[in-house]
Order: C-alpha cells, then structure tokens, then sequence
C-alpha cells in the first residue's frame, strides 16, 4: 500500500508544478504586458514594501507565539527560540515544495525526533494550530460578504467565485461545529461522516480546549495571523497604485486565500494572480499587469520569511553536524 500512495503523492505534486508553470506562461506570454509590469515595477513605491515586510512579521510571531500556546499545553516546552526555528523551517517547506503539508511534516520531524514521547500529542499541536485558524478566516469571509454582498455580485466570474467560497466556509464551519461538539465525547455516532478524520479533529479540539485561556489567547492571536497576510498584499497594492482601497482588499483576500489553499499549484503561484487580475480587475477598475504586480509582490513579501528558513534550516543541519562531531570526539576520548 505504501508504494502506491506514494506514486499517487508524487503525481499529485508533479501535477501541481505542471499547472503552476502552465499559468504562469499563460498569464504572461504577453510581451506587451510584461512590458507594462516592468515599467510600474519600476515606479513601485518601497516603502509601502518596507511596512509590507513589517506587517507580515507581525503576523509570523503572532503565529509562533499561537503554535507554542498549543505546544505548552501538551507539556512540549521547547522554548521560544527553538519553537521559532522549527516555525521557520516549516515556513521554507510551505513555501518551496509541492504538496500543502510539507511545513507540518518538517515541523513534526523536529518534534517527534526531539519529544518521541508527545508523538500524538505533537501531531495534534498541528492540528489545532489549522482549525484555530479557519475561525477568523471564515468570520472575515461572513462578514465582509454581508456588508459587500452587491459589490462582489458585479459579474458573473466574482459572483461564482465568491460563493465557491462560502461554500467552503459552511463546509469546515460544519466541520468545526461537529468537531467541538463531539470534542468531550469518547464516541462519535456511526452514521457522521467521515467518522474517523472527525474523531482526530475532535481530540484535537478536546485536549485544547481544556484550559479555556490558553484557548482564548490562541484564538485572539489567530487574528494578526490572519490579518497581517492580508495587510502585506493590501501594502503591495500600495506600492504599485492598484486603486484598491483597505476595505476592498480586506474584503476579497478571504476569496483568494481560500481558493488557493486548495492543492491545485504550487504555493499558490499563477492561480493567485489569475484571481487577483479577475477580482482587482471587474471590481475595482486594476489592468491585469497592475493587478497581477499585487499579487505577486504580496507572495514577494512572505517568500522573505521562507528564505529566512532556508537559512535557519541549513544552519541547523550545520549545528547539529557540529554537536554530533562533538559527541563522537567525546566518546573517543
């Protein structure tokens, strides 16, 4: 069995740089818009970059104090600095490999090989970290729906895609619901499905939600999480003049942070700037090389902090060479 599903891993992610690199020719085969990126590229203002990196920052140490609040209530006290360099690692897998779970299995490596005796309870750090984290992204995809229900109603591409999106959102809300209410129970009924998956979540769910201000303080800091994402590309929209206002940025990012979390390309890449070029473009008026500048200025801006983890993760590897040479001229000794 673990051949086969390992094949299918492997065309699975052969199949997502396929479509990554299929977009990404199409949307820019252009030599006339490519033209036109370059010159408003050259006139982009770097300041609004600067605050850009600064702001998404922000939302990575939001996101390391989360994960370690989850870690501590498993009794994994790694410390901050370690719980930042397994982060950071995991960043780099998200970031630069196919697949949508590369940066959890990097940093369950780590935990497992450091903690072997919190293997479950590692895992399920991991996963309360992703739930906890679709709150605020389905309560900010809610809310900004019903207050500009009529303005991404314009066309029908913005009115397909946003309910595509709502979809998604009733499904894990249902999903989360299920999960936090059979969270206490030693049982789940036979006829819920995807009993199995269901059960895991709501493990997660109860060895989390024990202590209710450890919960409080993870779900208060899923809010910079996700917010400081959308304030790097609404700074990216900045630094090129897209004519998007903090609003209407705020209102669409919940669109295309959930359309491209789905394992279709790699990070994201060339579905992201497709959506952007269609969204920016039938609903604010941005020509397709401005709006496409956004999108791939905002990913410029995170892709920051996964080069930081390459360099953390090949400065591991060396640290951790080093104590092993250590160890062996110990032992000779």
């Amino acid at each position: 069995m673990a051949a086969p599903t390992a094949l299918k891993r492997r065309l699975a992610q052969a199949g997502q740089v396929a479509l990554t690199v299929g977009v990404l020719f199409w949307l820019f085969r252009d030599a006339g818009k490519r033209e036109m990126m370059f010159q408003t590229l050259r006139g982009a203002h770097a300041s609004w970059l600067l605050l850009g990196l600064l702001v998404a920052g922000i939302g990575e140490i939001a996101g390391i104090l989360r994960w370690r609040i989850f870690l501590r209530a498993q009794g994994i006290d790694a410390g901050f600095r370690t719980v930042t360099r397994w982060f950071f690692v995991g960043l780099f897998f998200n970031m630069f490999l196919p697949g949508t779970t590369g940066g959890d299995m990097a940093r369950l490596y780590y935990l497992w090989r450091d903690y072997p005796a919190h293997r479950r309870g590692a895992f399920l750090t991991l996963v309360a970290d992703r739930l906890i984290g679709l709150i605020p992204l389905i309560l900010a995809a809610a809310l900004g729906t019903a207050l500009n229900y009529k303005w991404l109603t314009q066309t029908t591409a913005t009115s397909s895609l946003l309910f595509s999106t709502l979809l998604f959102c009733a499904g894990m809300a249902a999903v989360i619901a299920l999960s936090f209410l059979y969270s206490g129970k030693s049982e789940i009924p036979r006829w819920v499905p995807a009993r199995e998956k269901l059960g895991g979540l709501a493990r997660a769910w109860g060895l989390f939600t024990r202590d209710g201000s450890q919960f409080t303080w993870a779900l208060l800091l899923s809010m910079p999480v996700l917010f400081a994402y959308y304030g790097g590309f609404y700074c990216a929209a900045r630094a090129v003049s897209a004519g998007a206002s903090f609003a209407q940025i705020f209102t669409l990012m919940p669109i295309v942070t959930i359309i491209t979390s789905l394992p279709i390309s790699v990070a994201g890449l060339g579905l992201r700037e497709g959506l952007f070029e269609r969204l920016l473009g039938d609903l604010c008026g941005t020509p397709p090389e401005v709006a496409s500048l956004v999108s791939l200025l905002g990913f410029l801006i995170f892709t920051v902090y996964g080069v930081i983890g390459a360099g953390v993760y090949l400065m591991s590897g060396r640290m951790e060479k080093r104590r092993l040479d250590e160890m062996e001229t110990a032992l000779k000794t």
